[in-house]
């Protein structure tokens, strides 16, 4: 199979950079609402990286990009604003227009700036506030893993 590279400029307003989007397949529909990668995809974006299985950009009908769904054997470095993430998770939402990540399964979370780990099932993470939800499971209860500096 071809490696396919994409090159999407996304409103400006939005994001002041280009994504650079690599799969090894590439479909979208006739409408234009949305777009999907899959087969190894990493999207870079800046200094942010993600890696799965399948991306799907959906778009608002002035072809702006309004969510990413990106499943399967998820990994991510973000690094936007103060902020500075690396992770997995086996699904994962993101809502530019509200900074707001949304990752689901084995969601496993560290913070490189506060030096801190959070474990779940899924956690949302807010860019504009900084702030943080993280639900567990019977089974899997949320865990918080921090360092403390020794004095």
């Amino acid at each position: 199979m071809k490696k396919i590279v994409v090159f999407l400029m996304v409103s400006a307003v939005l994001f002041a950079q280009n994504i650079e989007i690599t799969a090894l397949n590439f479909k979208a529909d006739e409408k234009g609402s949305f777009t999907e990668f899959s087969g190894s995809v990493k999207i870079i974006k800046g200094n942010s990286e993600l890696n799965a299985s399948k991306v799907i950009l959906f778009f608002d009908e002035n072809r702006v990009a309004n969510r990413y769904e990106a499943y399967g054997d998820i990994s991510f470095y973000i690094e936007e604003k103060d902020f500075r993430y690396r992770g997995t998770s086996q699904k994962l939402f993101y809502y530019p227009r509200e900074e707001r990540y949304h990752f689901f399964e084995n969601v496993d979370i560290y913070d490189l700036i506060n030096r801190r780990t959070l474990k779940g099932e899924e956690v949302e993470v807010s860019l504009i506030d900084g702030k943080a939800n993280v639900i567990g499971s019977e089974k899997k209860p949320v865990k918080f893993i921090f360092e403390m500096d020794q004095k």
